[in-house]
């Protein structure tokens, strides 16, 4: 695994990185790279670190974690939550297939997506009671450096290089 990971992706929307991984599950076959992606509260209190198959869900992830947010807080000022960073875990595609090998696969995104929810609130603040969320303390200047940051971390701790 190398630290030099990060290339960012220019478009419109929330900002897009492309991180390299070696997966320690079999190769998904040829499929888009999952994401794990981050979720700003409008007030900028909370941020919702998550995980989907592929970059084309994030954004309908986005209202879905939005609804279900809305059903436990009613507070306007966390409304209409930002997709602020997608960054795609090139080299960890789920594939097609629904299978075990799929299965495998979904549990180390989301063995990666545990560990950059504490990297990041490491760096910004605390983890939240809120399941998946942070509780942002310390506004980052830049939420996608913030990831990187913490993308790195995540993969000098899986190397075992602390």
């Amino acid at each position: 695994m190398a630290d030099e990971v990060v290339r960012p992706v220019d478009g419109d929307g929330p900002a897009r990185l492309i991180w390299t991984y070696e997966p320690m599950s079999a190769a998904g076959g040829p499929a888009p790279p999952a994401v794990i992606y981050a979720m700003v509260t409008a007030d900028g209190s909370k941020v919702k670190i998550g995980a989907c198959e592929h970059g084309g869900n994030a954004l309908r992830r986005r209202t879905a974690v939005e609804r279900t947010l809305r059903s436990k807080f009613d507070d306007e000022s966390l409304y209409p939550l930002e997709l602020a960073v997608v960054s795609e875990i090139e080299g960890l595609a789920l594939g097609d297939d629904r299978d075990e090998a799929w299965d495998e696969r979904w549990k180390e995104v989301e063995h990666l997506e545990s560990a950059m929810r504490l990297a990041v609130a490491r760096r910004v603040g605390r983890l939240s009671r809120l399941v998946d969320y942070v509780e942002v303390e310390r506004v980052p200047i830049s939420w996608s450096e913030t990831m990187d940051a913490a993308w790195i971390g995540v993969l000098r701790l899986a190397s075992g290089s602390t």
